[in-house]
C-alpha cells in the first residue's frame, strides 16, 4: 500500500511541476500555441486558412480534402489531419502559395508536391500535407 501512496505522491508532484511550468507561459503565447496545435481537428479553421491563402495567392482552387488520420508524436498525444490541395496558376503563384503555407500559423508539414503543365505559363499543382492537432 505504501508503494502505491508513494507512486501517487510522485505523480502529483510531477503534475504540480507541469502546472507550474504551464503557468509561466503568457496568455498571448498560450493563444499562439492553441492556434499552432489546436485541440480537435479544427477542419473549419484549416479550411478558412487555406481559402484565405488561395484568395491572396492568385491561384485557382481545383480540389481540397481534409481527413482526420492517426495519432503521432512520442506519446501518441498528437493527431494528424491529412490535407490534399489541388490548385492551378503560374509558377510564381505557386511559390507565393507555398510561402503562405510555410508561414501559416497552423503547424503543417508538406509531404508531397507535384505539378504538371496545364496551359501556357500555367500549371496544376497537387499538394499533400499533414496538419497536427491535440486530442480526439
Amino acid at each position: 500500500l505504501q508503494e502505491k501512496v508513494d507512486q501517487v505522491e510522485q505523480a502529483k508532484a510531477k503534475l504540480d511541476k507541469m502546472q507550474e511550468s504551464f503557468n509561466t507561459i503568457s496568455p498571448g503565447d498560450r493563444e499562439k500555441l492553441d492556434k499552432m496545435i489546436p485541440t480537435g481537428s479544427s477542419r473549419e479553421d484549416m479550411l478558412l486558412m487555406i481559402n484565405g491563402i488561395v484568395s491572396r495567392g492568385n491561384v485557382e482552387l481545383e480540389n481540397l480534402s481534409l481527413k482526420a488520420s492517426g495519432k503521432t508524436g512520442e506519446a501518441g498525444n498528437l493527431s494528424t489531419l491529412d490535407v490534399s490541395i489541388g490548385v492551378r496558376g503560374t509558377y510564381s503563384a505557386l511559390i507565393n502559395f507555398l510561402n503562405e503555407i510555410e508561414y501559416m500559423v497552423r503547424l503543417t508539414d508538406i509531404q508531397n508536391l507535384t505539378f504538371s503543365a496545364a496551359e501556357k505559363d500555367e500549371y496544376s499543382f497537387a499538394i499533400t500535407a499533414k496538419a497536427y492537432y491535440a486530442g480526439e
